[in-house]
Formats: structure tokens, sequence, C-alpha cells
């Protein structure tokens, strides 16, 4: 039986991916369209978790290609940011054809470029010792069965208080478990680090989540650095000036036994739906928030997954910290 080999297995990912792309510039039917777009966006995800979680430190330990990995770190976040716009349109009614269309080209776009500087840099230092390439892409296959068996889950809600509001009372973590049953206990370490402590179907999760990137009134998006392996994003968008859409998305490493697995995926979906409508209640009955954190932090995906797995964080020279204030 033919090893699959990392390089091999991330190469037909990336040719899926573009025969969706072809699938949906192909037909004019909108509901099939709208299919096809959260298919791209269902691969990406699950693709970009495979080398944050294995691929990336892989290349940071095997061939200290620190810098590489960050730009490509870089490319991740803006394709992930560009698939929440994705989720935020279609959370709506109607969705929009020309921004549905306009948005999916951009993904695809940022994905051939990125495609090519993978393939071209840093597939052929791996094909270079054919053992090792054979025993990551065994690591990537294992991750990929789990992650397809529990994908990236997402809800959106939409709420009568002005964008800012929103945004600003979703920064106070630590006032979370006074709304949210399920939020047993949040701590905030630090500008970027945050240690959480959740139920979800009986089971009790802990883990401390590290904000890789915070735009006011935008974006919160973060990945865990110990604990339950999760990431996931917080997106705004204003609807009007009085009203606002967030839309929450995680995706996570499941751990447990396979049988288990579809289970949990439910219960997380079912959580973040019961988050949002519990914050929906608190927010729009308060109609202010508790305080606000207004600052950025610009960072990336792969960066929080290289210090989990103990290898060297970036230079954080010139990164813009959290500043507190409304």
């Amino acid at each position: 039986m033919e090893k699959t080999t990392a390089t091999g297995m991330l190469r037909e990912d990336h040719r899926k991916v573009e025969d969706l792309y072809r699938r949906f510039n192909a037909t004019q039917d909108f509901g099939a369209r709208v299919g096809l777009a959260d298919d791209i966006c269902k691969e990406l995800e699950i693709h970009a978790r495979l080398e944050e979680s294995l691929l990336y430190p892989d290349l940071t330990r095997e061939s200290a290609q620190g810098g590489m990995v960050r730009h490509f770190g870089e490319e991740h976040g803006a394709v992930k940011r560009l698939i929440s716009q994705v989720r935020l349109g279609h959370a709506g009614e109607p969705a929009s054809f020309a921004e549905d269309d306009a948005l999916v080209a951009r993904i695809m776009a940022s994905i051939e470029h990125h495609v090519q500087e993978e393939e071209g840099t840093a597939f052929p230092k791996l094909e270079a010792n054919p053992d090792h390439n054979a025993a990551l892409g065994a690591d990537l296959a294992t991750l990929k069965m789990k992650l397809k068996m529990c994908p990236p889950v997402f809800q959106a809600i939409d709420l009568d208080v002005p964008v800012r509001t929103a945004y600003n009372q979703w920064t106070q973590f630590e006032s979370f478990p006074r709304f949210l049953d399920n939020v047993k206990e949040v701590r905030q370490l630090d500008d970027t680090h945050v240690q959480w402590r959740v139920e979800i179907a009986g089971r009790e999760f802990r883990w401390t989540a590290e904000i890789y990137e915070q735009i006011p009134d935008e974006r919160i998006a973060w990945s865990s650095v110990d604990g339950a392996i999760n990431a996931g994003s917080a997106s705004f968008r204003p609807l009007s000036e009085s009203s606002c859409r967030i839309l929450l998305e995680m995706a996570y490493e499941p751990q447990g036994l396979v049988e288990d697995l579809g289970a949990m995926l439910g219960a997380v979906s079912r959580n973040l739906a019961s988050q949002l409508k519990a914050f929906k209640q608190y927010i729009e009955t308060t109609c202010r928030e508790d305080g606000a954190w207004r600052g950025q932090v610009s960072g990336n995906p792969a960066e929080p997954e290289l210090s989990r797995h103990g290898l060297p964080r970036a230079d954080p020279a010139g990164q813009q910290k959290r500043l507190p204030g409304i």
C-alpha cells in the first residue's frame, strides 16, 4: 500500500478546492452557488487547521523557516477574514449574489497565490526527505479524519444594538459567566491571553486562548495555547445605525473516541447558538456595554500554534497591543 505523503495529501486538498471553484463558476443557480461557497470555506478551514497544527510547526522545527511560516500564516489570516464575510452575508435574507461572487473570487485569488508559494517553496523542503514526508503525511491523515468528522461550526445572530455596543461588550470576557450558564469562569491574564472554564454536554473543558487578531467593531480571533485544542473568531457587521450581526465560529480538535465525535459536534454547535441568544438578551436588555477594549492586535493564526508546540514565537516588535478605554 502506497504511503500517504504530506505534500501529496495537501496537493490533493489544493486541487479539490480548485475543482469546487470551477463548479461554482459553472452554475448560475444561486442556491447551488451558496452551497459550493460554503463547501469551499469548510475545505479551506480544515486544510488551514492541518497546516497550522502540524505542517508549519514542522517546517519551523526542521528547517528554521520562521519567516516563511509567518508569511503563510498572514495569508491564512486574510483568507479566514474573507470566509467570515461570506458567512455573515449568508446569514442574512436574502444573500447578495454580487457580494457572494466577489468574496469567493477574492478568496480564490488569495488561495491561488498561496498555493503557488507553498508548493514552490515549502513542499520541496519536505520532499527532500521522503521518510519524513511520509511520517508527517500519516500524522496529517489522522488529524484530517478527526477534523472531517468534527468540522468547524458557526452561528450568527442579529442584535438590536449598534455594532460598537455589541463589540465593546464582547471584549469584556470576564463578564461572560454572568449571562452564559455554561461558562463557569473566565480570567483575563493580559492583553492577549484569556483562561476559560466551560461546560459542554456535561463535560468540563479548560484552555488558555491567545488572541492573535483584534480589530475594533470588526473581529476578534483566537487560538488555544494549552488545554482543550480549539480556535475561533467573533465577527461583527453593522446592519444599520442601531443594529448589527455577530458571527461566532469555532474549530476544535476532538480528543475522545470516534463514536463520540458526532455528539460533541452537535453539542458545540448548540452551545454557540445558546451563547449568542444569551448575549443578545443581555445586551438588548441593558442597551449598554459594561466596558470596552478599543485597541488592536495584529497577528496571524500560525503564531499561537507555534507557541503551543513549544517553538519560538515571532518577534512581537511592531505588534500593537490592546489598549483599554471606550
